[in-house]
């Protein structure tokens, strides 16, 4: 089994390699068949499966097994950034879950992407990503995390506006890189203090890099040798990278326009994995941010507006692929709940169920798209229960499972909630089954509308479905089926008998909503906030325009008339210099000699008028 640990490097190369021959047999000819370009991207990811399961094995089979390689990446004097692997149960789990969702996504993408012109880019792009996340979830400390982090980032935006062509893409695509830069730059600022005050003040330049072995001491001398709100500076500047990256309040808003791109991306980066690098972040740094209650707090407060948020936005929207955008970024709001209250375990647990989930719910909707030509409405999508029985039963697994009903949603929810009654937050368990009616709610107004209301008029469907894309969600259902099975104990779940009971409740007001009443009555003002998403956009988009584009302006009237000002204004002088000397080189001995004389009375003038303004003002 050490072979394993020896080449994990392997698992982060081989996807580099692979994406590389893609994008190099495009460019020169050689690899022209898209069976080929599936085949070179299942291999890598099999490769990455097999060695994530094997590293699983070992890393459970003893506990605290921890294994560490590293190189020296570059050093100035005495101060070092390493770079290698880092083998640990945090980074293994994270890595399995990586390649668990990856590989049925990528069969899928092969039916799905299979008449598009960018198919070899398209896969390129996606073993790209599968590299960087590799990298950034075996990264051994936080520097090399942010690269990693950066290049998941670029690959995410240029993946969101893979169709360009399409304005709204580009837009999407552009507005998801700003919103994560956002949150880079202040990721950024917190490794840059945290690495100076370490430098300086921990005696052991080696922790400079912020090493995660060495976490529980950073976390120590960060506390120690810092106020109490510098500490809170810091950790909620390294926070705002997570919320940015797992689309939280108030960096939320680009996740729902992130479903311009291809839904196989959407069930891969913008549901499992990209998103939870937040999480999983979060998870790296907890020992820090367990130093302080406000922080803990911080995170607890940011999950539970994000969930609400979320969740109320998702119950009135009409795109089937924005609510489970919005679905997501609400659970993922219920993920920073339980980090915040301390439920580490509960978390993790809750972000590879969600993974599973949630892309089996988008790879159904991409099939529903491909029958309804493309249709993402549920004005457009309907009745679907009557021809596609199978893919209607698989919805229906997803949909009870992420409710927190039946399967791997229960078993995980569960946990959460053990935590919560033994630490007695009982505002937080109140908060909880809130959003866990609202997400029973929403997500079977979607199923009921999708595949249970019968309409006065037959809607446009194709006839003939992909059994071959129904492969990829039949196996990600059997996971969500089978860690189902990994229940708590009797005494961790017997509490579940309330949020469940409230979620069968949200389930049948759903569907007295939307299938026994025709015209369901609105709340003018609360259906407005939801339909319209609290006006985040239209705030942002103000300030954008207005503020940050009156700023740009001002900078640019700076720029010309005082910078291009000052430059413009010396070469006039020497411009005007040059004319008047040019004019004075008249070949005449008398004019030079007439021109000396000027020149020196006006120099003298000078000297004596200054010697009278010194000579005054000392005196005065």
């Amino acid at each position: 089994m050490e072979f394993f640990v020896q080449n994990v490097s392997l698992v982060i190369l081989f996807p580099l390699w692979t994406a590389l021959l893609i994008f190099i047999g495009k460019f020169t000819g050689v690899l022209k068949s898209k069976k080929n370009i599936l085949f070179l991207t299942l291999i890598s990811t099999i490769f990455g499966l097999i060695f994530s399961l094997s590293l699983f094995g070992i890393v459970t089979s003893t506990p605290g097994y921890v294994a560490e390689n590293t190189f020296n990446f570059f050093a100035v004097n005495d101060f070092r950034v390493e770079c290698g692997y880092l083998i640990d149960l945090t980074s293994v789990f994270m890595l399995l879950v990586v390649y668990a969702v990856t590989l049925p996504v990528q069969i899928y993408s092969y039916s799905y992407m299979r008449d598009d012109t960018g198919f070899a880019k398209f896969f390129a792009l996606m073993n790209f990503f599968t590299f960087s996340m590799s990298g950034l979830v075996l990264s051994p400390n936080l520097f090399q995390t942010y690269i990693f982090w950066e290049l998941v980032g670029a690959v995410s935006y240029l993946l969101i506006s893979f169709w360009y062509n399409k304005i709204s893409a580009s837009n999407a695509g552009k507005k998801a890189f700003i919103m994560n830069r956002i949150g880079d730059f202040c990721l950024l600022a917190g490794i840059i203090i945290t690495s100076v005050i370490l430098y300086n003040f921990s005696g052991m330049p080696d922790l400079a890099d912020i090493p995660f072995t060495s976490i529980d001491d950073i976390s120590s001398y960060l506390f120690t040798y810092t106020s109490e709100p510098l500490f809170a500076i810091i950790c909620v500047l390294l926070i705002f990278g997570s919320i940015a990256k797992s689309a939280q309040f108030p960096l939320h808003t680009w996740l729902a326009d992130a479903m311009e791109g291809p839904t196989p991306v959407s069930a891969l980066i913008h549901s499992a994995t990209m998103v939870a690098a937040g999480v999983f972040l979060i998870s790296r740094l907890y020992p820090v941010y367990y130093q302080s209650a406000f922080v803990m707090n911080f995170i607890l407060v940011i999950g539970l507006i994000t969930a609400v948020l979320a969740s109320f936005f998702a119950i009135t929207c009409r795109d089937i692929k924005r609510i489970l955008a919005f679905s997501t970024s609400s659970q993922l709001g219920i993920m920073f709940i339980a980090l915040g209250t301390g439920a580490l375990t509960g978390g993790m647990v809750y972000l590879a169920s969600h993974a599973f989930i949630k892309s089996m719910l988008f790879l159904s909707v991409g099939i529903i798209m491909v029958l309804y030509f493309g249709k993402t409405s549920l004005d457009d999508v309907g009745e679907i229960r009557k021809n596609f029985p199978a893919l209607a039963g698989l919805f229906l697994i997803g949909a009870l499972s992420l409710s927190g009903i039946l399967f791997s949603g229960f078993s995980a929810k569960a946990l959460i909630f053990h935590h919560l009654l033994e630490t007695h937050n009982y505002f937080v368990i109140i908060a909880l089954i809130s959003i866990s009616f609202m997400t029973a709610y929403y997500i079977f107004r979607m199923y009921f509308l999708l595949f249970v209301k019968n309409y006065d008029g037959k809607k446009s469907v194709s006839s003939k479905i992909n059994y071959i894309m129904l492969v990829p969600v039949c196996l990600l259902c059997v996971v969500v089926l089978g860690l189902g099975f990994f229940l708590p104990s009797m005494s961790e779940i017997k509490f579940e008998i309330i949020p469940v009971s409230v979620e069968i409740a949200a389930i049948i007001f759903a569907y007295i909503c939307y299938v026994k009443i025709d015209n369901m009555p609105k709340l003018p003002i609360l259906y407005k906030l939801s339909y319209n998403r609290f006006y985040f956009d239209d705030i942002y988009d103000y300030i954008s325009k207005n503020i940050y584009g009156g700023v740009c302006k001002l900078a640019n009237i700076i720029d010309d008339f005082i910078f291009d000002g000052v430059v413009s204004l010396i070469a006039f002088i020497n411009k005007l210099n040059s004319w008047i000397f040019s004019k004075m080189q008249s070949g005449q001995i008398q004019s030079y000699i007439c021109y000396s004389i000027v020149i020196i009375a006006a120099i003298l003038t000078s000297f004596c008028l200054v010697y009278s303004l010194v000579a005054y003002f000392a005196e005065v």
